[in-house]
């Protein structure tokens, strides 16, 4: 399935992958008479973004935070150059493709190209959630 130089990334931890069922199933919301005991958390993009739903006292209401890898200063300037870059190599035809993961490969491949490029090393957690904001903001 995966190329020599392709294994050598994944055994390196060096591959990006979302859990696409997971991501994808119905969450019930749970019902409670009493919204500020409600404290409710499903998956968006497992395992890199949640939704946590609770009761905000001060603001006397629920509220909704998206919970998502936090990049410090480096990464964010990473992933600016990566999602400048990644928009030279995409067909905007590419993009209705239907099947996220041949998505996923597509993305994945044209990121390691360009760090390779920049010549950008980066830890597999940086690589990890930099591939996460690149594929939040591809429009599928």
């Amino acid at each position: 399935m995966f190329k020599k130089k392709d294994k050598d990334k994944v055994e390196n931890g060096l591959h990006f992958v979302i859990d696409l069922k997971s991501s994808e199933k119905a969450v019930n919301f749970p019902e409670s008479e009493n919204k500020s005991k409600i404290d409710f958390r499903y998956p968006l993009i497992v395992p890199y973004a949640y939704a946590h739903i609770t009761w905000d006292e001060v603001q006397n209401s629920l509220i909704y935070k998206v919970e998502e890898p936090v990049l410090d200063s480096k990464e964010k300037e990473i992933l600016l150059k990566l999602e400048q870059g990644i928009k030279e190599f995409i067909n905007m035809s590419f993009i209705s493709v239907k099947q996220k993961e041949t998505l996923i490969e597509f993305l994945e491949k044209n990121v390691q190209i360009l760090l390779n490029e920049m010549n950008i090393k980066l830890e597999r957690n940086s690589y990890l959630k930099l591939m996460y904001y690149i594929y939040r903001e591809i429009p599928i």
